[in-house]
This record gives C-alpha cells, structure tokens and sequence, in this order.
C-alpha cells in the first residue's frame, strides 16, 4: 500500500487504511531505545525506555512497552504504559499508569477492545485513603473509530518514518483520566527545525 503524499489536506478516515503496518515492513517496527534526559549541568533529569516487538504467534500486533522517571523539585514521577496493538493500530489492551509526588497519587487506565466496544476503566488513588476512585466507561467502536492509544502512537509514528509519508491527518487520544480528544498530526519531510535538519517531522497537537 502506497501512502506517500504531497497533499497538505486532511486525509479520509479511516485511519486504518491508511496505515496498516504490511508483512515486510514489521521488522522495522520494531526497537528499543533508552533515552536520559540531562540538563545543562549535566545532571540527569529523566530516563525513558521504549520497546516495540511483534507478538510472536505473527497475528496478533505488536506489544508496546514504555516507562519513564522524572524527577521534578525532589518528587518522583513515573509513568508506565503496556499496549498490544494490532497491525492496523487498533489497541487490543492497553495499561498505562502515573504515579506523581513521590508515590502520593496514582492513576491507573486500562482499555481493552471487547467486540465492537472499548471497555475503559480510570483508577485513582491518594496516599493513606483506603478506597480508589474507579471510573467504568463503555465507549461503542464507531465513536473511537481512529482511536490511537500511546502505545499504538508510538508504532504509528515508526510507520510514518519508514513510509515517507507528508501531510495532515486527524485522529482520536484518550487521556489517563479517560477523556477521549481529538490530535491532529502534522508531518513534514526534509525540514530544518531549529538548525537541525529532520527527515521527517511529527507535530502532534491534543486539543
């Protein structure tokens, strides 16, 4: 499937047909990489891991992994998020958790795709209360029609680099507290940001 543009309008949905990631395209998919972010003393102010693999039965997807910890005015934060995302992006499970303030605040999502529906549960819990705030929403598939979770993001985002793709397009975001947004991906190829010339460009706006 050719997906390469010059078009800078919006693109039909759905987004699937746009970006299926095809058999011989998979390998490069997938990776690891560990990010440290140090600021300009060179003290280290956050670590990043990201892996995407192919699930190995070859059907299914990818699994998505990705943690972070920041620290920020001596509190801890961690982020951790787990996504199975199958080859035309749509999440088949996904566990994304923060934890804020030195473990004082956790949020928990959790998404899983059930037939034509998206089961969403929120979890939040503050340090020394006994019981979480659970929140269960059940979100009909053709409302989430272009849903991309983090973890599908990340693989959508590889499959923009390796296509060559230009050009706008809009999809849907959940966030941890299970608001579903709309983003507007803007990619741009051969361009110089700041000094530094990127092959390819990603802006991706949550409104």
């Amino acid at each position: 499937m050719n997906i390469n543009s010059t078009q800078q309008n919006y693109l039909p949905n759905p987004l699937e047909k746009l970006f299926f990631i095809e058999p011989n395209e998979r390998s490069q998919i997938c990776f690891l990489e560990n990010l440290t972010l140090i600021d300009e003393n060179k003290n280290k102010k956050a670590n990043f891991i990201i892996r995407i693999e192919e699930i190995s039965d070859k059907t299914t997807g990818f699994l998505v992994h990705m943690s972070c910890k920041q620290c920020l005015d001596n509190n801890l934060y961690e982020m951790s998020t787990t996504s199975k995302v199958s080859y035309d992006l749509k999440t088949i499970e996904e566990i994304r958790t923060e934890t804020a303030n030195n473990g004082e605040i956790k949020k928990k999502l959790y998404i899983a795709k059930v037939d034509d529906e998206y089961e969403i549960t929120v979890t939040i819990k503050y340090h020394g209360d006994l019981k979480e705030k659970k929140t269960i929403l059940d979100i009909p598939g053709e409302k989430a029609e272009n849903l991309i979770t983090e973890g599908g993001n990340v693989i959508l985002l590889r499959k923009i680099a390796i296509s060559n793709y230009n050009g706008k397009f809009l999809a849907q975001s959940i966030l941890i507290n299970g608001l579903i947004c709309q983003v507007e991906y803007e990619i741009e190829v051969n361009v110089t940001f700041e000094g530094t010339f990127f092959p390819v460009l990603a802006k991706r706006n949550i409104t």
